[in-house]
This record gives C-alpha cells, structure tokens and sequence, in this order.
C-alpha cells in the first residue's frame, strides 16, 4: 500500500527529515539483521530497510510515508522511526502499521496475552518461527520479539501478506479485511469469507476498531479510538505510559 498524498502543504518539509531520520535508523536496523539469502522466494526476501534482494538484484524501493495521527496516543507514536522503516521495508502505509500496533499493544512493548503473543504487534512464537524461516533470517529467538524494531518488521510483513492476499480493490475494504486476518488467522477469514465459517465476536470488534481509526485517521479526534480506549484499550495505553515512565524494571 502506498502512502496516501492527502496532506497539508506544511508538511512537506517535515516530511523530508522525517524521510532523513527514517534512512539513518534503518541503516542501524539493517546491520543488524542478517539474512541467509540462499534458496529463499522472492515473497520471502525483505530484510533490507525499504529493498527486497534476491540473488544480489535489488527491486524498486518503496517511498517513505509519515505518521502523522494527530490522536495517537504517545506510547505508540515514540516508535515512529521504528514504524516507518518497516513500512517502507514491507510498503505498509505506516499509518496502517500504526494504527495495528495501538490495538494490538496500545504501544506496551512488554505486551504478552493469554495465548502467548508478545510485543507491539503481538506475534504468537510460532508465527515468528514461521515468519523467520520464509525470510531466512538468522538469529531468531521468541525472546527476541520483544525488542520494537524487531517485533514491528515481523508484524509488518505479517501484515503485508495479508493486505496482497485480501485485497478487493477498495482501500478501506481491504484494510478491514486484513485486519481481521491479522487477528483471527488468514484461514479461519477465508472460510468465513466463504460461508464456510465463523467469525469471532473479537475478530469482528478489531476489524471495525481498525478500520474505523484507519477512516478517521486525518482527524483531530478519533471516535473509534475513544471507543477502543473505553472499552478496555486504556489498560494497554496506560502501561506504555508507565513503561515510558520507567516504572517497570528492565
């Protein structure tokens, strides 16, 4: 997905440090990330910050976007260099990315749920497992998906999976359907999708909650935000803010 060109004048020279900071951490995050590069698809090889390589050739590099969300709460909007360098490494419109990783973390990195998923975009271990071997990067460990830039470029490219397989042609449309399949499972959205299936009352809260703060994102207030928040986001936003804080030993 490309960034979207609806901006106001002012920001084009915001944009243009933004797209300076955004080169030099992921130069840093690129270091250090080592990629096998043998025997992998072309699906699978996105380890460079913006650049997909197979066998030595480098593809089109995608176009560096911005965040700027007005009602983004502070815990996740701090990881805005990490969220951009994996939306251009995995072209996510990085305010998709954003929004994603305010529902699923409210920007909590030590977020960890009853079934197990961890970090800001909270990947279950074996999806990690799974995301790791199609990239073939070395050096995985479950540990390791607690770190945010690393957490961030798996979910990325999680998502972007999904965003190519669900899209329908409109934008909305094909982000609520990623959405979903990012939370309830790429199989259980097609058998759904094919009267084959049930959807999950959870599934069908994150699929609005996404799409509605995707559509209300240029506004100065969010009310599927506020409604997300109340109906218990708050908990998650309230512990990044205390881990922003220091409060939590690391």
């Amino acid at each position: 997905m490309t960034a979207r060109t609806k901006r106001l004048p002012a920001r084009a020279e915001r944009k243009l440090i933004i797209g300076a900071v955004v080169l030099a951490v992921g130069l840093s995050a690129w270091m250090g990330l080592r990629l096998a590069g043998h025997g992998t698809s072309k699906r699978a090889l996105s380890g460079a910050p913006g650049v997909s390589v197979t066998g030595g050739a480098t593809l089109a590099q995608p176009a560096l976007g911005t965040i700027d969300i007005a009602w983004l709460p502070e815990p996740v909007a701090r990881h805005r260099p990490a969220l951009l360098v994996a939306a251009a490494r995995h072209g996510v419109d990085p305010e998709l990315l954003a929004i994603v990783t305010l529902v699923e973390s409210g920007g909590y990195t030590r977020a960890t749920s009853p079934s197990g998923a961890r970090g800001l975009m909270q990947i279950m271990p074996s999806t990690g497992e799974v995301i790791a071997s199609e990239r073939a990067l070395q050096g995985h460990t479950s540990e390791r998906l607690y770190a945010p830039a690393y957490n961030v470029d798996f979910g990325a490219w999680y998502l972007a999976e999904q965003l190519r397989e669900f899209g329908t042609g409109d934008r909305d449309e094909t982000v609520e359907l990623a959405a979903a399949a990012y939370n309830g499972g790429p199989g259980r959205l097609r058998r759904f999708l094919a009267d084959a299936g049930t959807q999950s009352d959870q599934t069908t809260r994150y699929r609005q909650w996404v799409r509605g703060m995707w559509e209300e994102r240029d506004r100065p207030a969010s009310p599927t935000y506020a409604t997300w928040y109340e109906a218990g986001g708050h908990r998650l936003v309230d512990l990044g803010r205390a881990e922003m804080a220091g409060k939590f030993a690391q």
